[in-house]
C-alpha cells in the first residue's frame, strides 16, 4: 500500500508504476500514475520528468512544452531530472509514432537553451546538447560536440558512440566501422555494457540485425539493465519487427 510505511515517502513508487504501465503499452495508465506521483511530490524534478515522458509518448507535444515552460522559471535548475525530461521527450515522441514532433521539440529546446545563454562547458551540459543536436538532425554540429566529449572523457564510450551512429546515418561506412572498432578495442571501466550497445546501434543502422541483436545481448550480459530504454533508441527502429528484439521488449508474465 503506497499510503503506508516507507512507501508513503518514496517518490520512486509512482515512477516505477508509471514505467511498468508504459512498458505494457498502457500509456494513459502510465500518465495517471505519473500525475499521482507529481501531485504527491510536486517539487521533485524526477516526478516532473516521468510525467513529461508519458505526455511525450502520447504525442501531446504542446502539453510537454507547456509543462517545461511552467517548471523552468521557478527555483528549479537544470538538474538531473530536468535534463532527463529534455532529452527523453523527443525520443519518446519518435518511439511512439510522432517523429516530426520529436524533431521539432529538440530544435525548439536547443533554441531555448541558447536564447537563455545556457552553457555547454560541463560534461553534463555537453551531453544534453549532444543528444538534442542528434535528435534535431544537426549531425555536423553533433559530431563536433561528440569529438569534444570523446577527447574530454576517454573513459566514456558516448563520444565515440555518437560519432559512430552519425557516420552510419550519413552513409560513411568506413568511419562507422572505425568507430565500432575503437569502441571494441578501448578499455571503458565500469561502463556496464554501454560500448557494446553503441556498437549495436551502429550495426542496426548498417542493416545488420543479427549482429545488432548479438551485441545487445552481449551488452546485457556485461551489465546493461535499462531494458526500458531500448524501445526509444532511434537506431533500433529497424529491429522492431525482428522477432528476437520484439521478444526482448515484451514484458514477461
Amino acid at each position: 500500500n503506497s499510503s503506508r510505511g516507507w512507501l508513503k515517502g518514496w517518490t520512486g513508487y509512482w515512477s516505477f508504476l508509471a514505467t511498468a504501465y508504459h512498458m505494457q503499452g498502457d500509456l494513459e495508465a502510465a500518465l495517471s500514475a505519473a500525475r499521482e506521483g507529481r501531485r504527491r511530490f510536486p517539487n521533485v524534478s524526477d516526478e516532473f520528468a516521468v510525467e513529461v515522458v508519458q505526455l511525450a509518448a502520447l504525442g501531446r507535444s504542446a502539453e510537454v512544452s507547456r509543462e517545461i515552460a511552467r517548471w523552468l522559471p521557478g527555483s528549479h535548475s537544470l538538474d538531473q531530472g530536468v535534463r532527463g525530461a529534455l532529452i527523453l521527450a523527443g525520443l519518446e515522441m519518435r518511439a511512439h509514432g510522432y517523429p516530426a514532433e520529436g524533431k521539432a521539440f529538440a530544435i525548439a529546446t536547443l533554441a531555448s537553451l541558447r536564447a537563455a545563454g545556457h552553457p555547454d562547458s560541463s560534461a553534463t551540459d555537453r551531453m544534453l546538447f549532444l543528444s538534442l543536436l542528434y535528435q534535431a538532425g544537426a549531425w555536423a554540429d553533433a559530431a563536433a560536440v561528440a569529438r569534444v566529449v570523446d577527447a574530454a572523457d576517454p573513459g566514456s564510450p558516448d563520444g565515440q558512440g555518437y560519432l559512430g551512429v552519425i557516420a552510419a546515418g550519413m552513409g560513411d561506412t568506413r568511419a562507422a566501422h572505425r568507430a565500432a572498432q575503437l569502441l571494441d578495442s578501448r578499455k571503458y571501466p565500469y561502463s556496464f555494457g554501454r560500448p557494446l550497445l553503441w556498437q549495436a546501434r551502429i550495426a542496426a543502422l548498417q542493416h545488420e540485425p543479427e549482429r545488432a541483436m548479438a551485441l545487445i545481448q552481449a551488452a546485457i550480459r556485461a551489465g546493461f539493465g535499462d531494458y526500458w530504454a531500448l524501445h526509444r533508441v532511434p537506431e533500433f527502429e529497424s529491429l522492431r519487427s525482428y522477432p528476437p528484439f520484439a521478444a526482448l521488449l515484451k514484458p514477461a508474465g
